[in-house]
């Protein structure tokens, strides 16, 4: 494939695509994706638009390594009646609640480590597909369980 042909199907619209379309940074996209509030109403339509144009979604996995946070819980519930709510982020909230939640803690250090080793092959060839990386998480035992 030349430089001149379009990227494979394959592959994601990404932020510097929006920002192209947009006619802004990859910041400003940033910052309106992430609904921070300090770009001026127009530009903020501006890059809506483009993201709708481009078909650009979030990357929920991407974003999990950024934040160190999944957004994610479960209500467990045994066949005896018993009830769990367990988080999957291990972040400060679980040891806020009450009773603390039981969460699993995510390996990112090793998750961001295997990303940047697998982003040099996913440059090089944009439409290849990584084979998969299963992480070991940890249960983190609290007063929800």
């Amino acid at each position: 494939m030349s430089s001149r042909d379009p990227q494979p199907a394959l592959v994601s619209p990404t932020l510097e695509d929006v920002a192209r379309v947009a006619g802004v940074s990859r910041a400003t996209v940033s910052r309106v994706v992430n609904g921070i509030r300090n770009v001026d109403p127009g530009i903020q339509e501006k890059v809506r638009q483009a993201v709708s144009a481009t078909g650009c979604a979030p990357n929920r996995a991407a974003r999990s390594l950024v934040t160190r946070r999944t957004g994610s819980i479960a209500l467990v519930v045994s066949g005896a009646g018993d009830v769990a709510v367990i988080g999957f982020d291990d972040s400060s909230v679980a040891l806020a609640c009450r009773p603390q939640l039981t969460t699993v803690r995510q390996p990112m250090e090793e998750m961001a480590a295997e990303m940047a080793r697998l982003l040099p092959a996913h440059i090089e060839e944009p439409g290849r597909r990584a084979n998969p990386v299963i992480f070991e998480p940890t249960l983190v035992v609290r007063q929800s369980a």
